[in-house]
């Protein structure tokens, strides 16, 4: 990859890279944003556009999230952080979504990572699970509950690590209830013997589970009436958006018919 910046500061003239274009010996990636030709189709272009065109960024989120395997997610857009006071990055393609980060969340937990050979900044996965409930707001609180549940049987990351970056973040009190809800049951007496091991719940588990899930529904009444109507339309708003983007609306509008067909004929059977 190599930006128009970087090619005039190492003394290639813009209209050289506009000959060698026309040339067919390099492909424009984006805007200002160049490639060789001859090398093999970029595999995740979203990605590196973003890492080459906005190089203080950092993946974050749903993206990171995608790149972890620990969402089920389909990122429509790109998430990416930068710090506080940064001045709003511009891209006109791929569409990226901005998130400000404080200093301190901002330098922690980055991982280095390579995508179509350029060099891409992202968040460890426990990071970003962190990240996921400090911006529940924004992308969901469904997103992280899954991020957290995958996290933990996907990764094998410590949990030290996770609540590091939970407390860093300020959401520890938040997450607590969701982790112990998820939390594995230890297997009963009796049940240790031979190769495979089956877990039983005993009443007491499920007493303890039952608390547990609890308290993550008292979590969710107490995040839902902190949240304003404003901030509740734009989630509304946003799903609504992505019901679109993933083309369900012709699903959604079949499915309409066929329960007002069900109905109609409900109707004319009673003599409604």
């Amino acid at each position: 990859m190599l930006r128009t910046s970087k090619a005039i500061a190492l003394g290639v003239h813009p209209r050289t890279l506009y000959a060698l274009h026309e040339a067919g010996r390099l492909q424009r990636v984006s805007r200002g944003l160049y490639r060789l030709a001859h090398l093999p189709e970029i595999g995740n272009p979203d990605l590196a556009i973003v890492a080459a065109r906005i190089p203080q960024g950092i993946i974050c989120l749903i993206s990171a999230l995608a790149i972890h395997k620990i969402t089920t997610q389909i990122p429509h857009q790109v998430d990416i952080a930068v710090p506080r006071g940064t001045k709003q990055p511009r891209l006109d393609f791929p569409p990226i979504r901005v998130f400000r980060f404080s200093e301190p969340m901002f330098r922690a937990g980055v991982e280095a990572h390579r995508v179509d050979d350029v060099p891409v900044r992202v968040y460890g996965a426990a990071k970003t699970v962190a990240d996921c409930f400090k911006f529940r707001n924004r992308i969901g609180i469904d997103v992280a509950v899954q991020a957290l549940r995958l996290f933990r049987e996907r990764k094998k990351a410590p949990m030290r690590e996770l609540l590091n970056h939970a407390r860093l973040c300020r959401v520890e009190r938040v997450m607590m209830p969701y982790l112990e809800a998820t939390s594995s049951f230890k297997p009963a007496a009796g049940e240790t013997g031979g190769r495979h091991t089956t877990k039983t719940m005993t009443r007491d588990d499920g007493e303890a589970f039952k608390a547990r899930w609890a308290m993550v529904g008292a979590a969710e009444r107490d995040e839902l009436r902190a949240t304003s109507m404003d901030k509740k339309l734009r989630q509304l708003a946003a799903l609504m958006a992505s019901v679109a983007k993933l083309g369900w609306d012709e699903a959604l509008a079949a499915e309409e018919t066929e329960a007002r067909e069900q109905w109609r004929r409900l109707r004319q059977a009673y003599g409604g």
